[in-house]
């Protein structure tokens, strides 16, 4: 079975320049473009790059990210992108880490598109005390990788989306129950890197509020302006799944919610608030 993908020489993200002591930066690859506008990097990329950079910290804390939130402050351009991040506060057993992202506008104006903030919570031993109140998602099977069926809807197979190898148990858009779905890159997040697969999770965890839509993107659109993500275990390999719903109010707001697994099962949650608009 096809369980692991190797990573080829494609990428999301190219590095530029580095100050070790600062900076970082980037420029983004056609599989960072996001489902609104080409001219726009999708908030899957956007929010890894920030993960990869909050991850790298150097804490007190001997442990590992169980809480990542994403604020995206303004559309991220296609075009070169400044991350950095560090130590807010530090602790033995929990440490908060945040990071930030910087973007030069079209008028030449530098200011921060993106922030994001993570604990950092240490390990130790709690599998007598284990407990998940989720169930499993089914693993990939091997006839379920080449059904046509399986796919996302065309309009959305495209950019970051594209770049994934999806299995999509239930029709993205039908009610009446959470949509239940697989997806794996096809790429690192930076070239040159295999990666994490905690930098694999929160790049497909954006794509929450897609695989669970309830509106046709057709005559809607529905943006998330942020990404909350709990994890209560650490997640491992390269398919990330997702059981995801939306919820659309009457006053322009949505919810997108879904349960995170890997293939042991349940590793996490996440939640995010969605900007819902008709299309002119």
């Amino acid at each position: 079975m096809r369980h692991s993908v190797a990573m080829t020489d494609e990428c999301v993200y190219r590095r530029i320049t580095a100050d070790a002591a600062e900076w970082e930066f980037f420029e983004p690859t056609r599989f960072a473009i996001g489902p609104w506008d080409d001219r726009l990097q999708h908030g899957g990329p956007v929010s890894a790059l920030l993960a990869r950079a909050m991850d790298r910290v150097e804490t007190p804390t001997d442990g590992r990210l169980a809480r990542l939130t994403f604020e995206i402050l303004r559309p991220v351009l296609m075009g070169p992108v400044g991350v950095r991040a560090r130590l807010v506060r530090p602790g033995r057993k929990v440490s908060l880490v945040e990071a930030e992202m910087i973007q030069t506008d079209a008028d030449g104006e530098q200011a921060t598109v993106a922030l994001a903030r993570a604990w950092r919570i240490a390990r130790s031993d709690t599998a007598a005390a284990r407990h998940v109140p989720l169930e499993p998602l089914a693993p990939v099977l091997e006839a379920e990788l080449d059904d046509p069926d399986m796919k996302v809807p065309a309009l959305l197979d495209r950019g970051f989306v594209g770049g994934l190898e999806w299995v999509v148990r239930s029709p993205i858009g039908r009610r009446g129950a959470p949509t239940a779905a697989w997806a794996r890159p096809r790429f690192g997040l930076v070239e040159g890197e295999r990666g994490t697969a905690l930098e694999r999770f929160v790049m497909v965890a954006d794509s929450a509020n897609g695989v669970g839509m309830r509106l046709d993107p057709t005559e809607w659109t529905f943006m998330n302006t942020d990404l909350s993500i709990h994890l209560h275990a650490e997640p491992q390999g390269d398919w990330v799944g997702l059981v995801a719903e939306s919820t659309i109010g009457e006053t322009g707001a949505g919810t997108g919610a879904a349960t995170l697994h890997d293939l042991r099962g349940p590793v996490g949650r996440l939640a995010q608030v969605l900007l819902v608009e008709r299309r002119a």
